[in-house]
């Protein structure tokens, strides 16, 4: 019986892991560091200048935004939503009379979802000999959420549990077992596999500041936010952002850039982006984000010149 009650309370917190939530994604038009709460609760330390708080339930917040210059004063706002599952964007910046505001963006669909919940149902195994004593599963559970390359795999049978999680750079296996001959016990084993650089080639570049690239996921999220902007200077500034804290590819460089509008703001980005991608030997791959070959002689003219 004891097993059974274990069961049932660990898929009643898996459900919780799948209720309607929401991200908020708050960042600084001009660049200023912050540490955000969302109802009271820090999202981030140390501070940035954009920030993504994940999986916030209900449908009133509030968002505070303390600067990591004093000088600043905190920001605050209330935000009201029945949407679900969707990424809710804010800007922190100064109006026209020098107030400092948070201004809402909007709300676009969250980019990474689930694409679906498997769930099968196993018989239950024969009987244990006689000789065996205490409590036995009648049956398990198999729980699997998957994502193209990445998943979460999670099994219950009896009193054992099983779960494996895995994102393409690296898998996480953890087993759990429950002892109800003498009483409830549980002892937990982790192990965790790295897979390495992911990075084709399975090498890290000579001049790169990251072990590995800036994953997919993570990307489609920047990207998301980027190409949700109007104004190609609060693009330029968010794509800055992006280059600083994490380690793009040249490819995904290359992609950012052709979100932009204007061939000055692409020249741009190519020129600050160098110093923080994280594979500077395939720059090339950027050129074709360019519309004129100008712009390619200008960005080595540049180079030339550091």
């Amino acid at each position: 019986m004891k097993t059974h009650l274990f069961i049932i309370f660990l898929l009643f917190c898996s459900s919780a892991l799948f209720a309607q939530t929401n991200d908020f994604v708050v960042y600084s038009e001009k660049g200023e560091e912050f540490t955000l709460y969302v109802n009271s609760v820090k999202q981030n330390d140390p501070p940035a200048a954009n920030v993504r708080a994940r999986d916030i339930t209900g449908e009133s917040f509030t968002v505070r935004v303390q600067f990591a210059d004093t000088q600043i004063p905190d920001v605050t706002t209330r935000y009201w939503t029945e949407a679900k599952n969707v990424d809710i964007t804010l800007v922190v910046k100064q109006n026209n009379k020098g107030k400092w505001v948070i201004n809402t963006h909007g709300e676009t669909p969250r980019v990474y979802q689930p694409q679906g919940v498997i769930v099968h149902h196993i018989p239950p195994p024969p009987p244990p000999p006689p000789h065996q004593h205490g409590h036995h599963h009648t049956g398990s559970v198999s729980m699997q959420i998957n994502d193209g390359g990445e998943y979460v795999n999670m099994n219950v049978a009896g009193g054992s549990i099983n779960i494996q999680a895995n994102d393409g750079y690296e898998s996480v296996n953890v087993n759990m077992s429950v002892n109800t001959n003498f009483g409830v016990t549980t002892s937990v084993t982790t192990t965790s596999t790295e897979y390495g650089n992911p990075y084709p080639g399975g090498h890290t570049p000579p001049a790169s500041r990251c072990p590995y690239p800036m994953s997919p996921a993570d990307f489609k999220q920047a990207l998301n936010t980027i190409q949700y902007e109007t104004y190609e200077n609060t693009k330029i500034t968010l794509a800055k952002q992006v280059c600083r804290s994490s380690c793009m590819t040249a490819e995904q460089l290359r992609t950012v850039m052709k979100s932009f509008t204007y061939e000055t703001s692409r020249l741009e980005i190519a020129k600050y982006a160098y110093d923080y991608v994280f594979d500077p030997e395939r720059y090339y791959l950027i050129n074709d984000a360019f519309e004129y070959s100008s712009s390619v002689d200008e960005l080595n003219r540049y180079f030339q010149s550091r």
